[in-house]
């Protein structure tokens, strides 16, 4: 669902790439399997498989904490809320 804020996430972008890797000697296969999942989707599902979020890093600054008010901390945010999954993640701000 990041399409719209971030080209590289558009179906057209993910499309055009899986094209060109399939092009390169050795073919690479380029799969995005969680694409059509919304963010709090992915957070239940990693959750169902245990996934340590605390060591995932979504901040589009790059700090040692995630920001808090970038949009990709905000979508963070927002996206844990309506998955009901504590968020482990230390922000900034």
């Amino acid at each position: 669902d990041d399409g719209a804020w971030y080209p590289s996430a558009s179906p057209s972008f993910v499309e055009s790439f899986t094209h060109t890797a399939a092009t390169l000697e050795p073919q690479i296969a380029f799969e995005a399997p969680l694409r059509a999942m919304r963010k709090p989707d992915v957070i239940r599902a990693g959750a169902a498989l245990h996934v340590d979020f605390a060591r995932s890093y979504s901040c589009m600054l790059g700090g040692e904490l995630h920001c808090g008010t970038c949009r990709q901390c905000l979508d963070r945010r927002a996206a844990f809320l309506e998955a009901d999954i504590p968020d482990p993640t230390l922000y900034a701000a």
